[in-house]
């Protein structure tokens, strides 16, 4: 519930498997990742995410969406990211 009252965008991001960025990430761990270990997570989550069971087709679009680092990098919340706004509307038209 913290986590919802202080970031619920993130948190919608979250469930809609679009990556943390860096300060989101930062925020909500209660420390500042250094590029490398930020790149490690943001790695992880690809990775994950091309392993990810494909049961319909939101899951389809989860596993096909190619993420940019360096926004994720750069933006405060994912919603600053074109490409998450985007995929969170396709998301939003499949059900």
């Amino acid at each position: 519930m913290l986590v919802a009252a202080m970031n619920p965008e993130d948190l919608d991001a979250m469930d809609e498997s679009v990556p943390f960025t860096k300060v989101t990430l930062d925020n909500l761990l209660g420390v500042e990742h250094n590029e490398e270990s930020y790149r490690y997570y943001f790695t992880c989550f690809e990775e994950a995410q091309r392993k990810r069971s494909v049961i319909g087709a939101s899951d389809q679009l989860k596993k096909a969406i190619k993420w940019n680092y360096d926004e994720f990098l750069r933006a405060t919340t994912a919603s600053q990211i074109p490409v998450v706004r985007d995929f969170q509307f396709r998301i939003k038209q499949i059900g």
